[in-house]
């Protein structure tokens, strides 16, 4: 066994093309194919997908890229189809707080109110 050059995948020492990345392996034609020029993370997605391990490739998709679940779910299933899909924008993230504060001063003040008022 050895490692691809490509993707660092286990792979045959017969090998002349890898069967997780697509890289051919041997002679002057030892090169990755077109889609696979992206970074080290995409060709790890491509290798747990390769392994059958969808979620855990969504799961480093969502680590790498801040992406949420639909947009991670997408892209991966984009890699699946054989497509080269643009990397996913991270996910907005709402503002955490501020909601339950803001019930709790309204709360507060209907009552103020409504001690103040009858008197």
């Amino acid at each position: 066994m050895k490692k691809c050059p490509f993707c660092a995948e286990l792979i045959q020492d017969e090998a002349i093309k890898c069967r997780y990345c697509g890289s051919m392996l041997t002679g002057a034609s030892a090169v990755r194919p077109p889609d696979a020029t992206s970074g080290s993370w995409q060709q790890e997605v491509r290798g747990l997908l390769a392994q059958g391990q969808k979620i855990a490739a969504i799961k480093l998709v969502r680590e790498q890229t801040g992406a949420g679940l639909k947009d991670a779910k997408d892209f991966v299933e984009a890699i699946e189809g054989g497509q080269t899909p643009p990397i996913p924008m991270p996910a907005v993230k709402l503002s955490q707080g501020g909601g339950c504060t803001t019930v709790l001063i309204a709360i507060l003040l209907a009552l103020i109110l409504f001690a103040y008022f009858s008197r």
